[in-house]
């Protein structure tokens, strides 16, 4: 979970930088939870297989290029500059442990710490 002094702003750094600063894999648990939850539209967008168990995400699934840059699954609000994840409730683990350290988040931008 969040280290202590971080508040999430919803700014979306952390989405909107994949492939940049930020490089995301899932686990094949992420992956046994969305075959579970008849989630194709997330399966969609994996890739190859990175490491043993880890898959390269987001990966475009028209072209099979790794996206660089937006999450295909984060949501600007409306007349708002602040952003939501559309698949929040299953987001793959390292999206939910972002960010480990004030250095990660700084990596990405984040604005979260205090």
């Amino acid at each position: 979970m969040w280290s202590d002094g971080f508040g999430c702003q919803h700014c979306g750094r952390c989405c909107r930088v994949l492939g940049i600063e930020y490089e995301l894999v899932v686990s094949e648990q992420d992956v046994a939870r969305w075959r579970a939850e008849g989630r194709a539209d997330i399966l969609a967008w994996l890739g190859r297989t990175v490491f043993s168990g880890e898959y390269q995400f987001p990966v475009d699934p028209r072209t099979g290029d790794e996206v660089v840059g937006v999450c295909p699954f984060l949501r600007k609000l409306p007349g708002r500059n602040l952003y939501v994840c559309s698949i929040y409730d299953t987001r793959p683990e390292d999206c939910r442990r972002f960010p480990a350290s004030r250095e990660d988040a700084e990596q990405t931008g984040c604005q979260g710490y205090t």
